[in-house]
């Protein structure tokens, strides 16, 4: 299922391929939502009360859950793939110094499993698998598990792109020394810890990843390489626009209306 709503507006929705549903107008704006596996919504709006109100419907848009945040922004929602738990990043600036409240909560009984306060951190993006969800900031990335055990926290300095949506691992490019000569892609498992991280030279505008092997995609070309740093192929491509998405099959490629695939 597809979840489709306006930001700053009030329409929301709920499609799959032929069939809609959900699609309602809220009475309050839309600051962000997700959807997860078992059809479970979880909408961030304004509040004339608080700062932002979270609430969790399930797949017929019934209440379940309702928190909200006493202060600062709801900047980005995880529902885990099974509906159980919800997790949440509220940033907070004042005088130019800013944080990211994290909270876990479990749906169903309304219990706060996890709560911390990242100083000097803004989680503007987040990602998740069955086991950890995982928060994105700009120089840093925080894995926690949905039972809120075992955080972990890399630091990515000029952290340029991170892709918490491959199968088994995540891949993040940064420039440690700030040099835009070369960077490094680090591969990391699912809860967040550092498998590989290999320089490489050059620029790039794509990046994925599976537990063997690191893909690169810049100006029509697509490089292999291994854990390792060592360039196992090149592929010509030839289009300035390449989409790369991590699949069972291999790494896919969508360019030009066609979808091919790199194993």
């Amino acid at each position: 299922r597809t979840l489709i709503y306006d930001r700053g507006s009030y329409g929301l929705r709920v499609d799959s391929l032929y069939t809609n549903y959900i699609n309602t107008q809220l009475d309050k704006k839309i600051i962000t939502a997700d959807i997860c596996d078992k059809g479970y919504v979880a909408v961030a709006t304004d509040s004339t009360e608080y700062s932002a109100e979270v609430t969790v419907y399930d797949s017929k848009f019934k209440s379940l859950f309702r928190w909200s945040a006493a202060s600062g922004q709801v900047s980005t929602l995880k529902l885990s793939p099974n509906g159980k738990y919800l997790a949440a990043s509220v940033v907070s600036g004042k005088n130019g110094d800013y944080s990211s409240m994290v909270s876990i909560f479990e749906i169903k009984t309304g219990s706060k499993l996890f709560t911390k306060v990242y100083d000097g951190s803004m989680f503007v993006k987040s990602s998740s698998d069955r086991d950890f969800v995982t928060f994105v900031g700009i120089d840093e990335c925080v894995s926690i598990g949905w039972d809120g055990l075992n955080e972990r926290v890399n630091d990515f300095y000029r952290l340029e792109y991170f892709d918490a949506t491959l199968t088994n691992c995540m891949a993040a490019v940064y420039h440690p020394d700030g040099d835009d000569r070369h960077y490094t892609v680090a591969v990391l498992d699912s809860n967040g810890a550092v498998k590989a991280s290999v320089v490489l030279q050059g620029n790039v505008a794509r990046v994925s990843a599976d537990e063997n092997y690191i893909y690169t995609y810049d100006a029509g070309v697509v490089n292999k390489y291994d854990l390792s740093g060592n360039m196992i192929s090149t592929h010509q491509i030839g289009y300035e626009y390449v989409f790369m998405t991590n699949h069972k099959k291999g790494i896919g490629l969508t360019y030009d209306m066609k979808l091919d695939f790199i194993s």
